[in-house]
């Protein structure tokens, strides 16, 4: 690992050391639908769609992962993949773009289960 990488506890009360991880995300411009796409879910845009919060045109997922690496993309209107833009490690996607990099770990550092995602923080992985 090269410093940048997200590093995320699991709290050993959970089956399987599975962490909760929530995510959000701001579409630039208009989006009908939003997911998360990734190792997690075999790259299936429509596996983790995404809920609109209707306010302020945030979308928001949680997902149990469990201990690993995991690499994933946001997935606007089912054709425009972005990369988390405040990801701190990414990974070439193979198709002269790249993939933000999010690593669960086994160890419990984390006071609370649930982690939240949010992009617009420069550090966007915290207990709640």
């Amino acid at each position: 690992m090269d410093g940048r990488t997200v590093v995320i506890a699991a709290n050993p009360a959970l089956p399987g050391d599975a962490v909760p991880v929530a995510f959000s995300f701001r579409p630039p411009g208009k989006a009908e639908c939003v997911s998360l796409a990734g190792t997690f879910n075999g790259w299936n845009t429509q596996a983790c769609i995404m809920q609109n919060d209707r306010q302020e045109s945030v979308y928001e997922t949680v997902l149990d992962l469990e201990p690993g690496a995991y690499q994933y993309k946001f997935v606007v209107n089912d054709r425009h993949w972005y990369l988390d833009p405040h990801a701190h490690d990414v990974a070439e996607d193979g198709y002269g773009g790249q993939n933000a990099i999010l690593v669960v770990t086994a160890e419990s550092q984390a006071a609370n289960a649930l982690m939240w995602h949010d992009p617009t923080q420069r550090y966007f992985y915290n207990a709640i």
